[in-house]
């Protein structure tokens, strides 16, 4: 069963992209993701899907956002670098196991 954080996942994102709105009709939840990653980002369903269990989910959740963001960027060099940078905006970089709870 998934249980909504598009508030929280909203709050993450206005403090990453200031003055930027949250993308139309999107939903963060969390739950598995049908994937059986730790996280999945569905553009036909305008959904991101974080494994509720993971002890990195707002790590997580950065990961999923630059998918969001960047359409056609495939993981590697510049994927991470982008999602580094989001982590360390938001502090993560000394605390990892943050959570959306």
């Amino acid at each position: 069963m998934s249980r909504p954080c598009t508030q929280q996942a909203r709050r993450i994102w206005k403090h990453l992209f200031p003055g930027e709105p949250w993308p139309r009709g999107w939903k963060v939840v969390l739950g598995k993701p049908p994937t059986g990653y730790v996280g999945w980002c569905s553009r036909f369903h305008q959904l991101i899907t974080l494994l509720d269990t993971h002890p990195f989910v707002v790590k997580t959740l950065c990961h999923e956002f630059v998918h969001l963001r960047c359409r056609g960027l495939r993981h590697g060099k510049e994927f991470n670098a982008i999602v580094h940078e989001l982590v360390e905006r938001i502090g993560l970089i000394s605390h990892p196991a943050a959570s959306l709870s």
